[in-house]
């Protein structure tokens, strides 16, 4: 089951930072933000699906991809599933980037807690499955 979903992005002058979550239980750390910016970074400048492996948790993510280059909605962007360390992160590949699409054109939306709200519970009843 996952934990929770996060929307993060990178800035040249602060690095990455938390754009929001749901639920807010749970502690982000620039550590953890900085650790699923660079699992993406090493991999491409394109828009891209990847694995990151934490001592507490896996994470799911999808990468909008680099300014000035193809992107998905808004570049340097990512959109990160939290799941339990026994969790198939690829379980969640084809909708997390599907659901990524749309939290990514959303991103100045004010709504946007609700719309990471829903993804989560979708999310949520892919696991069960």
């Amino acid at each position: 089951m996952p934990l929770g979903i996060i929307l993060l992005k990178w800035d040249n002058e602060i690095g990455t930072s938390l754009i929001a979550q749901y639920p807010k239980r749970y502690k982000v750390t620039e550590r953890l933000l900085m650790s699923i910016y660079s699992t993406h970074r090493l991999q491409s400048n394109e828009p891209s699906f990847a694995v990151t492996t934490q001592p507490n948790m896996k994470i799911s993510s999808f990468y909008s991809g680099l300014e000035g280059e193809n992107y998905i909605g808004i570049p340097n962007h990512i959109v990160a599933l939290l799941l339990r360390k026994d969790e198939n992160p690829l379980n969640f590949k084809d909708i997390l980037k599907g659901a990524a699409g749309n939290i990514l054109k959303n991103v100045e939306n004010p709504n946007l807690v609700n719309i990471l709200a829903e993804t989560f519970d979708k999310m949520r009843k892919v696991s069960r499955k």
